[in-house]
């Protein structure tokens, strides 16, 4: 018995030395852009979980938003925090494939995902990054940020026109201000937690 509580006491002891990701027990919540960052005729719908500050081990956040003048378009972003580097990398990857290459429906799949020519938006702080837009069902465009071992994913209806039809939601230019919002709304969120240095 005594060998036994010996070999749990030194387990325990060996994983007091590995680190927990700088972070960890901070709110993701707070990286989540706010409405202002939306023209006005956008309302914030829900937040998922609906109480987004009641645990800091809260790992995956969301928050959804949709025009309630003018228009029928929506948009939402999610976040991830992972535990390694090399997991949110894997798991970047893996968001990316599943969705923008899963199997579309050929007869509503019209205008190929693409970077836009008409947002310049570049993080500056972001380890990995990358915007596509294009027409499945309607038009949207999908970003996908990572920072460190936290992945962001925001996904938005724009405006856009295929043929005779049209689909409803944020201009070129609004995407990117809202998107320069939000990675500094993430940036301030990870400078305030130490998360990366306030120079970076």
């Amino acid at each position: 018995m005594g060998l036994f509580l010996l070999a749990i006491s030194l387990l325990l002891g060996a994983c007091d030395l590995i680190p927990s990701p700088v972070g960890w027990n901070t709110y993701v919540a707070q990286g989540l852009v706010s409405k202002d960052a939306f023209p006005n005729g956008w309302a914030h719908n829900l937040d998922s979980p609906s109480k987004l500050f009641e645990d800091p081990a809260i790992n995956h956040v969301g928050r959804s938003w949709g025009q309630d003048k003018g228009g029928s378009g929506s948009a939402y972003q999610t976040i991830w925090r992972d535990y390694t580097v090399a997991r949110a990398k894997f798991f970047y990857n893996d968001l990316i494939k599943t969705q923008i290459n899963f199997k579309k429906d050929p007869l509503q799949y019209h205008i190929e995902f693409k970077a836009p020519e008409d947002v310049k938006f570049v993080s500056e702080v972001a380890d990995q990054s990358l915007l596509l837009c294009g027409w499945y069902i309607t038009g949207y465009c999908d970003t996908f940020v990572r920072y460190r071992n936290y992945v962001v994913y925001f996904h938005a209806e724009v405006e856009m026109k295929y043929g005779d039809k049209i689909s409803d939601g944020l201009s070129y230019l609004e995407l990117e201000n809202v998107l320069q919002q939000l990675d500094s709304t993430f940036i301030e969120y990870l400078r305030n937690n130490s998360i990366i240095p306030s120079g970076r």
